[in-house]
């Protein structure tokens, strides 16, 4: 199970570095997030593929995340040093760029994600996700169900 859950996370990360882009507000920034302080709520939702999937993980703060999607609900929580792992993921000056070059739409049958962090959203594909998202799905991947 969780090396297919890696298996998916790292499709997840190569498709979405391939096809991002912003969506919404022009500012390509993500909010500032420094490992040891509180995130900002974080969502991902995950939609295509050949199956056609819709699978959605939201984050709070404290690192409790909940996940819905292919199978029944799940939650559990985060440890210390994932939260302070991906806050450093998500505070890093490479995501918006990464995110903009791996735009939506751009691939058939590919995974399409949307990313909101705080009160940014972003929206990408799988197929051009560079090494900062990749990181970013392994991660979520590997500590949740997702």
């Amino acid at each position: 199970m969780r090396k297919l859950l890696m298996l998916l996370v790292t499709a997840f990360a190569v498709a979405v570095a391939g096809c991002a882009t912003t969506a919404g507000s022009p500012s390509p920034s993500v909010p500032p997030t420094l490992p040891g302080q509180t995130l900002p709520p974080v969502e991902i939702t995950r939609t295509g593929g050949i199956a056609g999937v819709h699978e959605t993980l939201q984050i709070g703060a404290d690192g409790h995340w909940t996940y819905d999607g292919t199978m029944p609900a799940t939650e559990g929580q985060l440890s210390e040093s994932v939260r302070a792992r991906l806050a450093e993921l998500l505070a890093d000056p490479r995501l918006p760029t990464e995110v903009a070059a791996a735009r939506p739409g751009q691939c058939c049958d590919r995974f399409e994600y949307e990313l909101r962090v705080g009160d940014r959203s972003y929206e990408f594909s799988e197929a051009d996700a560079g090494p900062v998202l990749r990181d970013l799905i392994g991660l979520l991947h590997e500590h949740t169900d997702f």
